[in-house]
């Protein structure tokens, strides 16, 4: 059998859906799945462009990737690794059995970072209203993605519940986000070379991303302050990719270090006490916080930094006075007794097959059914694959 992904990005490359992708991809191959990759490349898009997409109702997530070309070879299978993607791809897809991976909600995401949302920096009234449009044009693509596809992978139970109440009767299946095997690895380095330092605490993520550069200020502004007055001695490293000015704004609170993108990750985390997690969307779940687990790292989040999770994956704290408890003494000791039984939990999720062996078997009823359709309305090659359903378009 032989699936096509279709992703916004290379394989294995960035952090988020590329590397749930490339995870998903890994487990296919794992069960004689032979799986090709192709890029959908972004494009240039202005102001007057991202206006008349959005006239016709398409959201600007979806217009900034140009359609793919026809693939030379049709596989069996289409697996479309991003939501946002479908309208672009449709041409391809059509007649071919389809799945669409939702690595979160993205209508969700964008009201996570909206004016309205809960990492809300000062509202403006027209942005509002365009963030919230977007949000709706977006929730109707991802709509019309569930109700188009063969199937659709969820990452927890609580976004594919959206999904069968939004339409009804739709092919639908949980897939737990796991990490690819260069990533493990690399959690297994760190676990190995653990030597944790007294009021060392580091922050890891992608800070060109709004709502993470908002959660981030808001905890440095309301908690970190009360938290330095508790223990004088916390420092905090802050490592990811960020413009100048926001790398800058967070190196002025006192104790705090940030360092931009690191490309090995181990040095610091090795030696850090703890990970801090103040994030504050609600959609999808968090890879970093499987890669945490498995790393063996006692790491302390809001409640959303956990979200998704089937199990305990870290302290949560919602105020000050719950950050102060779980950095204090007593905390610290529980927050090391959760990583413990986190990295047990993590390790199961990576190697549990049963998710993996019930895609692979809906694929398989999958490819059958769409041969046979098309082998009734005359669209199969000599080799017995899909021919292109271009001339549809």
């Amino acid at each position: 059998m032989r699936v096509l992904v279709m992703a916004p990005f290379e394989r294995g490359r960035g952090q988020g859906g590329s590397l749930r992708a490339t995870a998903i991809a890994e487990r296919l191959e794992d069960r004689e799945v032979t799986v090709e990759w192709q890029v959908v490349r972004r494009r240039a898009l202005g102001p007057v462009a991202k206006l008349r997409a959005a006239r016709r109702g398409l959201p600007v997530l979806s217009a900034l990737y140009a359609p793919p070309a026809t693939p030379a070879a049709a596989p069996d299978a289409i697996l479309v690794a991003h939501s946002y993607l479908t309208p672009v791809v449709r041409r391809l897809t059509r007649g071919t059995p389809t799945v669409v991976d939702f690595h979160n909600l993205e209508w969700r995401h964008l009201l996570d970072g909206s004016p309205a949302g809960p990492a809300a920096g000062p509202p403006g009234p027209l942005r509002w209203l365009w963030t919230r449009d977007q949000a709706r044009l977006m929730r109707r693509v991802e709509a019309a993605a569930v109700a188009g596809a063969d199937l659709s992978l969820f990452v927890s139970e609580t976004e594919q519940g959206w999904a069968q109440a939004t339409v009804p009767g739709a092919a639908t299946r949980v897939a737990p986000s796991t990490l690819p095997a260069a990533v493990v690895r690399s959690a297994a380095r760190i676990a190995a070379a653990r030597d944790p330092r007294a009021g060392e605490l580091a922050y890891v993520g992608t800070l060109t991303f709004p709502t993470n550069v908002a959660s981030l200020e808001r905890f440095l502004t309301g908690v970190w302050p009360a938290l330095r007055a508790a223990d004088a001695g916390l420092r905090l490293t802050v490592a990811g990719r960020c413009a100048p000015d926001v790398r800058e704004r967070l190196a002025r609170h006192p104790g705090v270090t940030a360092t931009g993108f690191l490309e090995d990750l181990t040095p610091l985390l090795s030696r850090c006490q703890a990970v801090v997690m103040p994030f504050e969307g609600a959609a999808g779940t968090s890879l970093r916080t499987i890669f945490y687990a498995l790393a063996g790292l006692p790491v302390i989040g809001s409640p959303e930094a956990f979200r998704g999770m089937g199990f305990a994956a870290g302290v949560a704290a919602d105020r000050p006075a719950a950050w102060i408890a779980a950095l204090s003494s007593d905390g610290r000791a529980k927050a090391v007794a959760v990583a413990r039984a986190a990295q047990a939990d993590a390790r199961r999720l990576q190697d549990d097959p049963g998710p993996w062996d019930a895609l692979v078997a809906a694929l398989e009823v999958m490819t059958r059914t769409g041969q046979a359709r098309r082998a009734r309305d005359g669209h199969v090659t000599r080799d017995g694959h899909a021919a292109p359903a271009v001339a549809a378009s």
